[in-house]
């Protein structure tokens, strides 16, 4: 099945995104690099700011796809420690620099985030509580964040390949260690 036009505008702009940043993504550079007329990209996205919800929308839909798939389910229909591994694993296994540039874009310009912010939600383990329950969960949670800003700016060799699927596994092991035996 061909992409949506919709889709390939959304594709393009992430291929820019990737090749120069937030700033180079304009109307006339995602539609030359769609292969749409500037009418078309503008049917689809009036604005700007629609144009960017749209990136934010498919990239965190896609993120939370692959939660699912890691997960076996939706985040409704798995359990806390099942939608923990999967948030750690798909933070902590890959990322691109679209994917940061991008997040980074949501954390620094107002009303981005809801699409993420609804993702990280459902799937990812809350801040410990005031006794310090879920401290263990929450610190894997964090370390993966880390991973996952190192891994879109690091090189991927086999060796390294290999040390992060270690350090992945701990990560899930820690997660679901019971706080007081750390």
């Amino acid at each position: 099945m061909r992409p949506s036009k919709k889709d390939q505008i959304i594709a393009a702009a992430i291929d820019i995104i990737t090749e120069g940043g937030m700033a180079a993504v304009t109307m006339d550079a995602v539609a030359a690099k769609a292969g749409v007329s500037k009418g078309g990209l503008l049917y689809h996205f009036p604005t700007m700011v629609a144009l960017h919800e749209g990136i934010h929308e498919k990239l965190a839909a896609d993120w939370e796809q692959e939660m699912e798939h890691l997960a076996g389910g939706t985040a409704d229909e798995v359990d806390r420690d099942t939608r923990t591994e999967a948030f750690i694993r798909s933070m902590a296994e890959k990322s691109t620099p679209a994917e940061l540039i991008v997040t980074v874009h949501a954390i620094t310009t107002p009303n981005m985030s809801a699409s993420w912010d609804a993702v990280e939600a459902r799937w990812s383990p809350p801040p410990p509580d005031d006794d310090g329950r879920g401290s263990n969960a929450f610190a894997a949670r964090l370390a993966a964040d880390g991973l996952w800003i190192h891994n879109a700016n690091t090189p991927t060799t086999p060796a390294e390949k290999a040390r992060r699927r270690h350090l992945i596994d701990h990560l899930v092991e820690w997660a679901r260690t019971p706080d007081e035996q750390v």
